[in-house]
């Protein structure tokens, strides 16, 4: 952004702030102007780096676990390799990998839902990493009476992971008690012990903890909840970031087309379209 209109969006902002009824225009003009979206010709000429840091969350197998393995990190890392940018990934919990995102002390977040309020605060490329499904599980010994999320009954307790987006307008369900914890094992704990009524996790997610702490015949899926297309989210704070996902969607594209892509997810992951929008 030149100088010039820098000046003239300050000057407006001053002028409309002493309007008790525009107070909000002028913070979200005053946002804009300290981390506009750039234009084609600006986004162009910006120099993109060789390496990048990303976070990474450290609990969500099979697609990032606390060894930095898993499906999301072959896909970044090889779609980025195609382009030749180098990948640093940072093992943290995932609400705190999505506030250094928004912080700007990395260049992006693993696995974000493409949602539209996560569009203004994050810059996301085309075509997602892969395609999962949320669900509400069980325990076996007391199954929860409904097929769907909007026939859970009051004050019935349901667990997440606290920053997750599962999806289904889940948190319009008023009716009903979210526990939050930081982990799949406390989640899957709760509900062994009766603290909570049902869990909603990610289908391959909870099946990889499942089969880990060996209680498949106590754990079972009530109902589905809803798809969702997962991405690799920029940080809005890098001058660099839509240059970044474009890379990343030509990258994803190449592993498509080479036949890499497939082979990486297969038996893990719902495959993206060629040309997801």
């Amino acid at each position: 952004m030149s100088s010039l209109l820098k000046l003239i969006l300050t000057v407006f902002i001053f002028s409309i702030a002493k309007q008790g009824d525009c107070a909000q225009q002028a913070k979200s003009i005053a946002n804009y102007a300290s981390n506009p979206v750039l234009s084609e010709p600006e986004s162009a000429s910006i120099q993109l780096p060789t390496q990048i840091n990303l976070a990474a969350e450290d609990g969500w197998p099979p697609f990032a676990d606390q060894y930095g393995k898993g499906v999301s990190h072959q896909l970044i890392q090889n779609a980025f390799n195609q382009v030749g940018i180098k990948v640093n990934s940072i093992l943290v919990p995932h609400s705190r990998g999505v506030q250094m995102a928004l912080d700007g002390n990395v260049d992006g977040v693993f696995n974000i839902a493409k949602l539209k309020q996560r569009q203004d605060t994050f810059i996301f490329g085309e075509q997602p990493l892969f395609i999962s499904k949320s669900i509400f599980f069980q325990a076996k010994s007391k199954p929860i009476k409904a097929s769907s999320p909007q026939q859970l009954t009051d004050k019935m307790r349901i667990g997440k992971i606290k920053g997750f987006y599962y999806g289904g307008n889940i948190d319009e369900l008023t009716n009903i008690q979210f526990l939050e914890v930081s982990n799949q094992y406390q989640l899957i704990n709760l509900l062994l012990t009766g603290k909570i009524d049902a869990a909603l996790m990610y289908q391959e997610v909870a099946q990889k903890y499942i089969d880990q702490m060996g209680v498949g015949d106590e754990i079972e899926p009530a109902f589905d909840n809803q798809i969702i297309h997962v991405y690799l989210a920029f940080s809005r704070q890098q001058p660099y970031s839509q240059s970044l996902a474009k890379q990343l969607d030509l990258g994803l594209k190449k592993l498509i087309d080479n036949g890499t892509y497939q082979k990486i997810i297969s038996g893990y992951a719902q495959p993206i379209a060629h040309s997801q929008k």
